[in-house]
């Protein structure tokens, strides 16, 4: 009796944890959907590490590392699932297909010494197969085209992340974030802003929040339409 009750729970554990491992994996590596994904690791930046992954339905995950000391324990990594707008899908795999998917070297050859900018990567895996290049500066300009694209992306949803924590906790905060962001569209140096499209509906509709504020806010949410 005793060992049946044993073989069951054993069997039910197994498959609880085939089921969670499952659900933990993405969709898109699941159905097999070809995903271009970019990688930065700089220790002087801030993030000093993010990934960006995006497959060809669209779903996306932006993750990040805040940048830490030598002597400081590395807080938790932030993580944002979008869906990537039309345009920027097509620029991603477009570019991704003039780069062979990234199947060639695309690494400065040259011997003058070039600044670091940190550790860069990208790849497209399809099928289970990946393919992969890494560099610190590429001299294809199509590479830097991307790579420019994903670093855009980051910093728009970093700028993001920090207006939903000062919405949350410093109100003075909001104005300046939302110029920062404002800024940010203005220099043609943004990009994603459609996944930040609800957070700027709210400020926007915040009878309490500073006009000024809502102006910008405005002023983002038109501009995020232009995106699609």
């Amino acid at each position: 009796m005793l060992q049946r009750v044993y073989f069951v729970l054993v069997t039910i554990l197994a498959v609880s944890f085939l089921a969670a491992a499952q659900t933990e994996q993405p969709e898109s590596s699941r159905l097999g959907e070809p995903r271009v994904s970019f990688e930065s690791t700089w220790k002087a930046a801030n993030p000093q590490w993010f990934q960006i992954a995006i497959d060809s339905t669209g779903r996306a995950t932006y993750q990040s590392q805040p940048h830490s000391e030598p002597n400081e324990t590395p807080g938790d990594p932030y993580v944002l699932n979008f869906t990537a707008s039309p345009k920027l899908l097509r620029q991603v795999f477009d570019d991704a297909k003039e780069l062979n998917d990234f199947q060639t070297d695309l690494k400065y050859g040259g011997k003058e010494k070039i600044a670091n900018t940190g550790d860069k990567s990208l790849s497209y895996t399809v099928g289970g197969k990946t393919t992969k290049a890494e560099f610190n500066f590429s001299p294809n300009p199509k590479a830097q085209e991307l790579a420019k694209l994903f670093q855009q992306l980051s910093a728009t949803f970093e700028l993001g992340r920090q207006l939903e924590y000062a919405i949350r906790f410093d109100k003075l905060g909001v104005d300046q974030r939302l110029k920062q962001l404002e800024s940010l569209e203005r220099d043609h140096a943004a990009a994603g802003l459609q996944v930040l499209v609800p957070t700027l509906e709210r400020i926007l509709n915040d009878p309490t929040t500073m006009n000024i504020s809502r102006q910008r806010a405005n002023f983002l949410i038109y501009a995020a339409k232009s995106e699609k």
